[in-house]
């Protein structure tokens, strides 16, 4: 891990294996300035929201942003929580107020619906009322 101090910014970019991240924020008044606190939570499961597997590393940071680059990502909306799932390995670098993300990404495998028939639901008249 690389760390370095410089004018009180943190500089951090460290690498880690892991199949999904959680991005959470945490609460506003702890806020520093233009810096709030979140959270980055690693977990060795995909959708960690709902297993009962704990996530294996837990980071807290103090940031203005956190810029995620080159990577899908779901969005959890009873949370406000961001999840990347199919991960191999995720870099994250913290530049001073700015974290970004990057990482190896496998492809999401998409579940066809057998019973879904196109030819049906062109046909098929709706009716606004």
């Amino acid at each position: 891990m690389k760390t370095k101090k410089k004018n009180t910014d943190v500089y951090i970019n460290r690498t880690y294996k892991c199949k999904s991240v959680i991005i959470g924020r945490k609460r506003k008044k702890d806020a520093k300035g233009d810096r709030f606190p979140c959270f980055i939570n690693l977990s060795s499961v995909n959708n960690p929201h709902i297993s009962k597997i704990p996530p294996f590393r837990f980071l807290d940071f103090m940031a203005h942003k956190i810029i995620i680059k080159g990577l899908n990502v779901n969005y959890l909306i009873p949370g406000n929580d961001l999840v990347i799932n199919n991960l191999e390995s995720v870099t994250i670098v913290q530049e001073g107020p700015h974290i970004t993300l990057t990482g190896i990404q496998k492809e999401e495998k998409i579940k066809e619906k057998k019973d879904l028939d196109i030819e049906k639901i062109k046909r098929k008249k709706v009716k606004l009322t």
